[in-house]
């Protein structure tokens, strides 16, 4: 079954999605669009995204993972903007969203781990690399070096 990539995003943090969706400040539907296909462009590159039902579920999981990194900043400045008031607290202190923000934060930080650590996969999912793979390099006592051998002796399928 296909990953629901919107889904997941939704999945990841429910109430905090909910609350940009109902802030009127915030064209929240805009910027999960625009979020997830930024995602889509980090994993395919130049390359033209498939359509959703037919990206591999591992790719697919991640092109969620990083559209969520790349909305935590939204995030975290609503609720940075936003002061609750309750009606136990009558006086109108200001109550700050401090652990909320933090936990964006820890979020961030784990998907974006979680990201570096799966891209291996996801680049031999959709068969591509940040790495160049035919650069000739030049040996110690100036000769050049065949980058075919060079790659093959470093392991890298040609």
């Amino acid at each position: 079954m296909a990953v629901d990539i919107a889904q997941r995003i939704t999945d990841t943090y429910p109430r905090t999605e909910g609350l940009m969706i109902a802030d009127s400040d915030i064209d929240y539907p805009a910027a999960k669009f625009n979020a997830i296909a930024s995602a889509k462009r980090a994993a395919y590159g130049t390359t033209a995204a498939p359509a959703e039902a037919s990206i591999p579920d591992l790719v697919a999981e991640w092109i969620a993972d990083k559209a969520t990194t790349f909305l935590i900043p939204i995030a975290k400045e609503m609720y940075a903007l936003t002061r609750n008031r309750s009606k136990s607290n009558r006086a109108g202190d200001n109550i700050s969203n401090y652990d909320l923000i933090a936990m964006l934060d820890g979020l961030k930080a784990e998907l974006d781990a979680d990201c570096a650590s799966r891209w291996p996969v996801v680049e031999d999912l959709v068969g591509r690399s940040l790495q160049p793979r035919s650069t000739p390099q030049v040996s110690v006592d100036g000769m050049m070096l065949d980058p075919m051998i060079r790659a093959q002796t470093r392991g890298v399928p040609w």
